[in-house]
């Protein structure tokens, strides 16, 4: 983006400076603490917090040299986030736009205005709750998609009934694998999926197959699904990269805990619901 640009060339242009004429670190700070505010949605309070680091500190392990280098972990933390919740934003917008095209808008602007494409398998939990499994955007997927088939078939479509849209290993018939098994077909299919409900990555052929029996006969949804089972792969994996760089601030500075961002997609997604409106009404 333009403003991007704008700060990295000043900074190239401040680093090529002589030593002597180098700006003071107060220089630095003032600027980047503006662009965070000016462009992200990084916490006002972390980018406040920034000014308070000690650059004085020189041994890696004093206390301020620690408690400044959480910090600026935190940042770089938020800014990830920053950068990966927009993204999946403007996918939204991406979607809708699809949807528009293929004259199938209508049966899903509500979710996308009210919460976004990916808005219902978001993480929950708040900054200062333990990481929950349960609150992974693949588990919360399942969730989403048994309501979804619920709602279609007008009774509860249940895990076990979900599940024998899965394939048997090589795809074999389920005589075949009675044959040389010790479990059923459908044993085996609803205990695949309990395993990718507990957070099991899937298979990605075998989760595939799964998705185009699910929506088999509606081309609309099997392209949601596919789309929103990649997001929730990716997500997953964010997260579990997220969660172990946050650990160690965890323990020795709880305090920052409250920093924590994973759980702000919602935030996120208000700065671009009007633009998501927009395209309902165009």
């Amino acid at each position: 983006m333009v403003q991007e640009k704008t700060f990295l060339d000043w900074v190239k242009q401040e680093t090529s400076r002589q030593p002597n004429k180098q700006h003071d670190p107060a220089v630095w700070i003032r600027r980047g603490q503006d662009f965070l505010r000016e462009y992200t949605l990084v916490d006002p309070a972390l980018i406040s917090l920034i000014a308070e680091i000690d650059h004085t500190a020189t041994n890696p392990e004093s206390a301020e040299w620690r408690k400044g280098k959480s910090i600026l972990h935190l940042v770089n933390h938020q800014l990830r986030i920053d950068f990966y919740y927009t993204l999946l934003c403007e996918l939204t917008l991406d979607v809708a736009d699809h949807l528009v095209v293929h004259g199938a808008y209508e049966a899903h602007k509500q979710q996308l205005v009210d919460q976004g494409f990916v808005g219902d398998i978001a993480p929950q939990t708040s900054a200062q709750e333990a990481p929950s499994e349960k609150d992974r955007p693949l588990i919360r997927l399942f969730e989403v998609w048994k309501y979804r088939l619920s709602e279609l078939n007008g009774c509860d479509f249940s895990y076990r009934r979900m599940a024998s849209y899965l394939p048997l290993p090589r795809d074999c018939s389920e005589e075949e694998f009675a044959s040389r098994a010790f479990e059923t077909p459908a044993d085996h299919k609803y205990g695949k999926l309990k395993r990718w409900r507990k957070g099991t990555i899937p298979d990605l052929s075998d989760f595939e197959t799964f998705i185009a029996r699910l929506c088999a006969g509606h081309d609309s949804d099997h392209y949601l699904a596919w789309m929103k089972a990649q997001v929730a792969l990716a997500w997953g994996r964010l997260i579990d990269e997220e969660e172990e760089a946050l650990a160690s601030i965890a323990t020795t500075h709880p305090d920052l805990q409250c920093f924590n961002a994973i759980g702000s997609y919602s935030a996120y997604w208000n700065h671009y619901q009007k633009q998501a409106a927009d395209i309902s009404a165009a």
